[in-house]
């Protein structure tokens, strides 16, 4: 499902399912003008996910060039509220990790297979 409005140019999200498993893939750049959008699907993606047996939402961040304070936000409060697997992130997304002190608070895993699994 890319997103298309004007202000996200810069940023498209896949959505995968299978049974119990949601993948959210953005890419492109995470920022203020369009971390709402993600915000949107990955709560979306939650709603769906109710219900289901031993549910699983991974957020594959490995095609993300550049996150901004709003989309760590993002991943933060999507994180904390509910049970969510972060897999695969790029070299500037883990250095915005670090610098964050988020690896103390958020599990990270390297690939979106070992996230599934975990």
């Amino acid at each position: 499902m890319p997103v298309t409005n004007e202000d996200s140019r810069r940023l498209e999200i896949t959505v995968d399912q299978a049974e119990n498993t949601i993948v959210v893939t953005p890419a492109g750049e995470v920022d203020m003008a369009n971390a709402g959008e993600l915000e949107s699907v990955l709560r979306a993606a939650l709603r769906d996910l109710r219900g289901r047996t031993r549910p699983v939402l991974v957020i594959d961040l490995g095609r993300v060039d550049f996150m901004g304070s709003a989309g760590l936000s993002v991943l933060l409060r999507v994180c904390l509220e509910s049970p969510v697997r972060l897999a695969n992130p790029t070299a500037a997304v883990q250095r915005v990790l670090d610098v964050g002190g988020l690896n103390d608070v958020l599990v990270v895993h390297t690939t979106v297979a070992a996230a599934l699994t975990a």
